[in-house]
């Protein structure tokens, strides 16, 4: 296994900077996503690692080699794309085996490798099979045992489950985890998809306009978020516009057009009447008929939508007819409301996260 070290690395195309001068370190054995919008410079990135781009300024080190000028094919790069990219003619054991006859590995040393990898993949019973008599889940399989055949150094994945179905990418998720699991290679993992990123990163850096904005946890960037992108961006979120009113080692409390909002978690240093904007999760919002008393955040509203499904009910609400929210309610039950219901809502101020406003 081995770290990635990125310092100061940029890629430009033209006028345009896909990657704007980075620093970063990927963990030995890391599972380590990338994740931001199109267009954002993950995929860009993660091709500066594989090699098909050099960096335009900065360094990139696997432990302490310095990689940029050293080709492709000398990089013990295992890469995962979005399409598959198998050969319809070659069975899966002979798509499998290809990157091993390329380094004119002996017969029964390839043998060998190609069963271990299939086994790990749960594939080794389709080994006699062409791509086209497999489903979409399977040929992402076989893409994966392909990459992880020639013990790579490192393993690059770019979107390999956007081409799948909503199941088959749930089944996925738990299979490469366990798949990352069981081979220890460090993973760098490309994606959009926010839960994606939550379900399986030990890391993940969230990337804007070729910078990196914030890199942590899962549940750090979730429940932490450093500005209102990635809040915005890593689940959904409430967004409310105030001024700080007071601060103290234990809490913030916030003017805004609704009333005080008091907030215990704040990753910045604010001053008194300084602009901030507050997000609150929709899950962390609870809907209550009657008042209750002597709790902070709480206020009146009403309901202008339900959406009923199943497992969870989604309801939009207005408050003081200044700030529409979204609230989710996980298991609802056979309790029933409907538009026009006036209802209270309240939320804790560890779930109040107070953000600078960006200039």
């Amino acid at each position: 296994m081995i770290q990635l070290h990125f310092k100061d690395v940029s890629k430009f195309f033209g006028e345009t900077i896909a990657v704007d001068h980075v620093t970063l370190d990927v963990e030995e054995g890391e599972l380590f996503f990338l994740l931001g919008p199109s267009g954002c410079g993950k995929s860009t990135f993660l091709r500066t690692i594989a090699g098909f781009y050099q960096p335009d300024t900065g360094e990139l080190y696997f432990d302490d080699r310095l990689m940029n000028d050293v080709p492709p094919h000398k990089r013990n790069i295992g890469m995962v794309f979005q399409n598959y990219a198998l050969w319809p003619h070659m069975t899966v054991y002979q798509n499998v085996e290809y990157g091993l006859n390329v380094r004119k590995l002996p017969d029964e040393e390839k043998k060998k490798r190609v069963y271990e990898v299939l086994e790990i993949v749960r594939m080794e019973k389709y080994a006699t099979r062409n791509p086209n008599q497999l489903s979409g889940g399977q040929q992402q399989r076989i893409a994966l045992a392909r990459a992880l055949v020639i013990e790579p150094d490192v393993l690059l994945l770019d979107e390999p489950l956007s081409n799948l179905d909503a199941k088959l990418r749930l089944e996925m998720r738990k299979e490469i985890k366990r798949i990352h699991s069981e081979a220890g290679i460090t993973s760098v993992y490309v994606t959009h998809d926010q839960k994606e990123a939550l379900s399986l990163a030990d890391r993940a850096a969230v990337m804007e306009n070729g910078k990196i904005i914030q890199v942590g946890n899962p549940r750090q960037i979730y429940n932490l978020p450093i500005n209102k992108f990635v809040a915005g961006f890593i689940g959904e979120t409430n967004f409310i516009d105030g001024k700080v009113k007071s601060t103290s080692s234990k809490d913030i409390i916030m003017d805004t057009e609704i009333g005080e909002i008091h907030s215990i978690f704040a990753d910045h240093d604010f001053n008194s009447d300084e602009n901030v904007t507050c997000s609150v999760r929709p899950e962390s919002i609870i809907i209550s008929e009657n008042e209750k008393e002597n709790i902070p955040n709480q206020f009146a509203a009403t309901i202008s939508s339900v959406i009923y499904l199943g497992d969870v009910e989604e309801y939009w609400l207005d408050v003081a007819d200044t700030w529409e929210i979204k609230a989710v309610l996980h298991n609802p039950g056979q309790q029933e409301r409907k538009s026009g219901d006036q209802v209270y809502i309240n939320f804790q101020p560890l779930d109040a996260v107070c953000l600078p406003v960006e200039t």
